[in-house]
């Protein structure tokens, strides 16, 4: 198992990494299939070495951002950007070391996220 030290480190350096191609999607305005494929493949490895090392918050909110990506029939802007707001949200994580469940300011970040993915998917 990962020191906790150790994981957000390796954290911060995925979520550089989603972000930039997040980014580079958005400014292209065209979402290749292989980045869309990317970007999913990171946000699912990072979903499951957090739930391996206790950061279920983590977990939930890559979750509910892979569904995003797999729900939508085309990346679009919206998707993109929703996605992005779930990459923002884990960044605040980070900054913060928030691990488990992140009490009642993690209960409502994925209230929120959770209400964004519903409106982009629908």
């Amino acid at each position: 198992m990962l020191d906790s030290g150790i994981y957000i480190k390796q954290l911060r350096e995925d979520l550089c990494s989603l972000q930039e191609r997040v980014d580079k999607t958005l400014a292209d305005k065209v979402a290749d299939p292989i980045d869309i494929d990317g970007i999913y493949a990171l946000l699912h490895n990072t979903k499951n070495t957090a739930e391996d090392v206790g950061y279920g918050l983590v977990t939930q909110i890559c979750s509910l951002a892979c569904g995003i990506l797999q729900r939508s029939q085309q990346a679009d802007v919206a998707c993109l950007r929703a996605v992005k707001a779930h990459i923002d949200a884990l960044t605040i994580i980070a900054e913060h070391d928030l691990e488990g469940d992140g009490g009642s300011l993690g209960h409502e970040m994925v209230c929120q996220l959770e209400g964004l993915a519903k409106v982009v998917s629908a």
